[in-house]
C-alpha cells in the first residue's frame, strides 16, 4: 500500500445522476478526469487532506429535524466511526458563520430531486459541505457523501459499474467491489453499511480503533466516566479515541483500565442483576468475584474488517479459514478461556498452529483438542495480533490478504507483528457474558455519556445495543 499525500482541493465539485436508481455526487469536478489515485483498500485522490486524527467537528444547518438528525448521525457514528480510529463531534446546529475546517450538513431543495446528493472531498481549509436534496436521504446516500468527507473518491465510473482501476490487490479486483458504499451509483450493488474492504480502507486510512477499545452501537465505547477514580464511578459510552480510561485489558476474566495511577475493573455492583437495566461501574480490581468476571465467549472472531473466522469443520484437523458473517456454529469462538485459549464455541476443539512458534511460513491453522499440545494453542494477544509469547516475531495472519470466503488462517513472518496490517489485525465482534447476562448500552440509541449495564441477553443478532467489538 503507498503512503497517502496530502493538500488542499477547491470546494467546487460535480454532481454525478445514477441512471435507474438514486445517484450520488463525485466530491470534486476534477474527479472525473485521469488523476492520481492510490492503490489500496479504498480509492482516494494523492492530493487528499485528510482529519487530523480522525477528528472531525460536524454540524447541521437548516432542514433537518430531529429524528432526521439522529437516523444521519447514528448512521454515520455506526459505520465509519465504529470501524475506525475516527470521531464526528458535534452534531448540533451550525455557528453563524461557519467555522472553516467544519463539516457543515446541508440540506438545499434547490438540488435536482434523482440526485442522492454531494460532498466536499478530505479536509478543506474553508469548510466542508455535505449536502442532501431533502432532509430524509437514503443510508447508502449519508455512507457515501461522508466518505467523500473522510478523503475517499469513488469506486467505479460514473453510471456505470466498471471499475475505477486495475491492478494490486484492491477492492477492484475483489469479488465484493460492487458492495462498496463508495460505487458510484447504488445499481452497483451497494448496500447500506460498510464493505469489507470499506472497512479496511478506513482503517488503513485513518488507523485502527486504539487497543483497548470496546465500541458498541455508534462508535460508542466503554469508559469510566469522566476518568474518576472513584469507587463506584459509572461506566458510560463515549468516543474510542484511546484515552486512558476506555482502554481495557484482560487480567484473567476481568476487564480492567489502568489511568491516574490507578487499576480500575469493570464491576456489576454486589452482583445484583435483574430483569432491569443494571449499571456497571468501576471497582478495585482485587475483587475479582463473579460480579468482576466478564466472557467473551459465542463472539465472532473478525477479519479483514467484517469477515468471521470459521473452523471449515467441527473436526479435529480441520482448516481455519474466513467467509462472509452468518451466525453460524463453526463462526462462533470461546476467547481468552482456558489458558487464552481460542475453542470452537460449544466443543473441546481449539485453534492450533502446529509446530508452534517455529512452524514453517504458511503453515496453516488446524483445530486439535484443547490443550493437547500446550506449545501450540495458548496465545498471545497485543494490538489486535494473534501470536506466540516468545520474540518470534511471526502472527497469525489471512494468507494472501483477500476477504475472499476460503482464504486460510495460517502462521506469516512480518518482522514487525504490529497493529494496522490488515490481514494480521483481528478483532472480537458479540456479547459480553457475566452472571448469565450481557453488557448493554442502555436504549437503542447511542450517544456522548450513555449509561452501559448489564440486562437479560437478548438471542437476536439484531440486538445492536448488546454487540460490542473489542479491539485487545
Amino acid at each position: 500500500m503507498q503512503t497517502k499525500h496530502k493538500f488542499a482541493l477547491s470546494l467546487s465539485f460535480a454532481i454525478a445522476i445514477a441512471v435507474g436508481g438514486a445517484g450520488c455526487g463525485e466530491p470534486d469536478a476534477a474527479d472525473n478526469t485521469l488523476v492520481p489515485v492510490v492503490t489500496d483498500a479504498l480509492w482516494t485522490r494523492s492530493d487528499v487532506v485528510k482529519w487530523p486524527n480522525g477528528f472531525i467537528p460536524t454540524c447541521f444547518r437548516a432542514g433537518f429535524n430531529g429524528v432526521q438528525r439522529t437516523k444521519i448521525r447514528v448512521m454515520v457514528e455506526d459505520n465509519w466511526e465504529r470501524a475506525a480510529k475516527i470521531e464526528f463531534d458535534g452534531w448540533g446546529d451550525c455557528p453563524n458563520p461557519v467555522p472553516s475546517g467544519t463539516v457543515a450538513v446541508v440540506r438545499d431543495p434547490s438540488l435536482p430531486p434523482t440526485v442522492g446528493g454531494t460532498g466536499s472531498l478530505g479536509k478543506q481549509p474553508s469548510g466542508n459541505a455535505v449536502t442532501f436534496p431533502d432532509g430524509d436521504p437514503a443510508a447508502l446516500v449519508v455512507l457515501q457523501e461522508f466518505g467523500h468527507v473522510l478523503g475517499f473518491i469513488h469506486e467505479t465510473n460514473n453510471n456505470t459499474c466498471d471499475q475505477r482501476t486495475g491492478g494490486g490487490i484492491s477492492l477492484e479486483n475483489e469479488f465484493d467491489a460492487a458492495h462498496s458504499v463508495m460505487s458510484a451509483i447504488v445499481n452497483c450493488g451497494a448496500v447500506d453499511h460498510l464493505s469489507s474492504w470499506d472497512i479496511v480502507g478506513a482503517r488503513t486510512m485513518y488507523g485502527m480503533k486504539p487497543a483497548g477499545t470496546v465500541a458498541g452501537l455508534g462508535g460508542q465505547s466503554l469508559n469510566v466516566n469522566g476518568g474518576s477514580t472513584a469507587f463506584g464511578a459509572g461506566i458510560i459510552g463515549w468516543p474510542g479515541v484511546g484515552q486512558a480510561n476506555e482502554k481495557w485489558t484482560r487480567p484473567g476474566t476481568q476487564l480492567q483500565a489502568n489511568f491516574n495511577g490507578v487499576s480500575r475493573c469493570l464491576n456489576i455492583p454486589n452482583g445484583a442483576v435483574g430483569s432491569g437495566f443494571s449499571p456497571l461501574i468501576s471497582w478495585s480490581c482485587p475483587d475479582n468475584g463473579s460480579n468482576e468476571q466478564f466472557h467473551f465467549t459465542g463472539v465472532e472472531w473478525r477479519a479483514m474488517g467484517d469477515r468471521c473466522v470459521r473452523a471449515e469443520n467441527p473436526a479435529v484437523g480441520s482448516k481455519v479459514s474466513i467467509a462472509v458473517c452468518d451466525g453460524s456454529s463453526l463462526q462462533k469462538w470461546d476467547f481468552f478461556e482456558n489458558n487464552k485459549r481460542i475453542r470452537l464455541n460449544g466443543t473441546d476443539f481449539c485453534a492450533t498452529m502446529p509446530g508452534g512458534a517455529n512452524a514453517p511460513i504458511g503453515t496453516e491453522m488446524v483445530l486439535a483438542l484443547c490443550g493437547a499440545n500446550p506449545s501450540t494453542d495458548s496465545f498471545f494477544y497485543n494490538n489486535g495480533v494473534i501470536a506466540f509469547d516468545t520474540g518470534v516475531f511471526r502472527c497469525l495472519n489471512v494468507l494472501g490478504g483477500r476477504t475472499t470466503t476460503g482464504s486460510r488462517i495460517g502462521w506469516w513472518n512480518t518482522n514487525s507483528c504490529a497493529q494496522g496490517v490488515f490481514n494480521q489485525s483481528f478483532t472480537l465482534r458479540g456479547q459480553i457474558h457475566a452472571l448469565g447476562q450481557c453488557v448493554t448500552m442502555e436504549g437503542s440509541t447511542p450517544f456522548n455519556g450513555v449509561r452501559i449495564g448489564m440486562l437479560p441477553c437478548q438471542n437476536n443478532v439484531q440486538a445492536t445495543n448488546e454487540q460490542w467489538e473489542y479491539y485487545w
